[in-house]
């Protein structure tokens, strides 16, 4: 599957060597990100809101009154969790499936990644990037012209910069 910002989500079945869409559902085709989840929810993060697909991305279901702005990145967290970022810098999560949103914290740059690995959060927003715990507070790391985020393992952080990438930061 890929996300696209013409033409929503494209799926092939046949190892990449053609593509379909599959968009029934979706409000509008400008999709930014695709993430699965630890219970196989195909979630879709778009101009338009976020959106779920319990049928491995045939049909998609509008998740209302989320986010009013459009979605950027999403991660996948353990026990069913999700994360996501907004165009306004706007991080929400939800620690298990029945759990409710949670505004975990704001920052004044879009977040163009996040990226999880149990409950661990890295955030890039701008060209900095933030780590945090669940829904706890974040700590800024000492990188600018950040460019890339990466878990290595659940202490180790890759980061790519302008002037390279930066092997296995350990952020535990």
């Amino acid at each position: 599957m890929a996300a696209t910002l013409e033409d929503g989500v494209l799926r092939s079945e046949d190892g990449g060597k053609s593509w379909r869409g599959w968009n029934f559902g979706l409000l509008n085709w400008r999709v930014n990100t695709l993430c699965r989840d630890s219970r196989g929810v195909i979630w879709a993060g778009a101009e338009s809101g976020l959106f779920r697909s319990d049928t491995d991305g045939r049909r998609w279901q509008d998740q209302p009154a989320l986010v009013d702005t459009a979605i950027n990145s999403l991660a996948a967290m353990a026990e069913g969790g999700l994360c996501l970022g907004t165009i306004d810098g706007a991080l929400r999560c939800r620690l298990n499936p029945d759990a409710g949103w949670i505004l975990t914290q704001q920052w004044g740059s879009p977040l163009n990644t996040i990226c999880a690995i149990g409950e661990r959060i890295a955030v890039l927003h701008g060209q900095a990037v933030s780590v945090g715990n669940g829904a706890s507070r974040f700590e800024l790391l000492p990188y600018t012209d950040v460019t890339c985020i990466a878990w290595l393992d659940k202490t180790r952080l890759l980061i790519g910069t302008d002037d390279g990438l930066v092997h296995g930061i350990d952020v535990g």
